[in-house]
C-alpha cells in the first residue's frame, strides 16, 4: 500500500517552498502513475472554467491510468459553501489558502496551509476532506446524488 499521507504532506511542502520562493503557487494537475513514479504536471489554463478543466483532467486521469490525481493551487476556502449557496469568492468570512487536494480509489484527502492577509502562511492541516470542483479528480468516486 502506498503511502498516501507521506505524498501529501510532500506535495504539501512543495507547495510552500514555491509560495516563498515564488510569491504564488501557479494552479497545477500532477497525474501519479502506479508506483508514484514520473509523476506528469499539468498547468492549468487560464481562461477555461474550471468545471470544465476539472472533467478534462478526469478523463486524461482515467485514459492515463493514473493511481491518483491532485490539485495544487491557491483558492479562497470556506466553511459556509453549500449551506446558504455562497461560493467562497463571496463570502466575507472567506479565507485564502494553499491547497493540494489528492485523490484515487478510496482516498480523498486535502492539504490546506492557511495564507494570511499579510501574505504570511500557517501552520499546514493535512488530511482534511473537501467538497467542490477540484475533488475526484480521478473519477474514480461515485457521483454525489442529490435528494
Amino acid at each position: 500500500m502506498d503511502n498516501v499521507k507521506g505524498l501529501l504532506d510532500d506535495m504539501v511542502q512543495m507547495a510552500i517552498r514555491v509560495r516563498r520562493e515564488h510569491g504564488e503557487v501557479p494552479a497545477m494537475f500532477v497525474l501519479i502513475p502506479p508506483g508514484i513514479r514520473n509523476p506528469v504536471c499539468l498547468p492549468a489554463i487560464p481562461g477555461v472554467d474550471k468545471g470544465q478543466m476539472a472533467e478534462i483532467i478526469r478523463r486524461t486521469a482515467q485514459k492515463s491510468g493514473a493511481k491518483y490525481v491532485a490539485w495544487v493551487g491557491e483558492a479562497w476556502v470556506s466553511t459556509r459553501t453549500g449551506v446558504d449557496g455562497t461560493a467562497p469568492s463571496g463570502d466575507p468570512e472567506r479565507q485564502e489558502a494553499i491547497i493540494v487536494s489528492l485523490d484515487g480509489a478510496g482516498v480523498q484527502m486535502i492539504g490546506m496551509v492557511p495564507i494570511h492577509p499579510d501574505g504570511t502562511l500557517g501552520e499546514p492541516v493535512v488530511g482534511l476532506h473537501g467538497t467542490g470542483r477540484m475533488t475526484n479528480l480521478s473519477g474514480t468516486m461515485a457521483p454525489e446524488v442529490e435528494n
